[in-house]
């Protein structure tokens, strides 16, 4: 279980975050700092949640591409493949 969340949070953790929200957050001072990350992290813990319950209801070989396919439907999970190598394909 520990594995799975070390993965949904890293997964969740990129370098664009901190390029993205780090000089908003520096310039709204200590409490905005505090609220900022609070909310984030909210955010990493439910989506990892998700994810480890997920992985322990139904463990699928694949990652979340599969399990998009399977709980929410085939056509979303096709369109969710083709957004995320179509990101990758250009970051190349």
């Amino acid at each position: 279980m520990r594995h799975v969340q070390l993965i949904a949070i890293s997964g969740s953790i990129g370098a664009a975050l901190f390029v993205s929200i780090g000089s908003p957050l520096t310039g709204a001072g200590p409490l905005g700092l505090l609220i900022g990350v609070s909310i984030w992290a909210f955010v990493v813990w439910t989506a990892s949640n998700c994810l480890i319950e997920m992985t322990t209801l139904l463990p699928l070989d694949g990652g979340f591409i599969t399990f998009a396919g399977r709980f929410v439907d085939q056509s979303f999970g096709m369109a969710l493949g083709w957004n995320v190598s179509a990101t990758r394909w250009t970051q190349r």
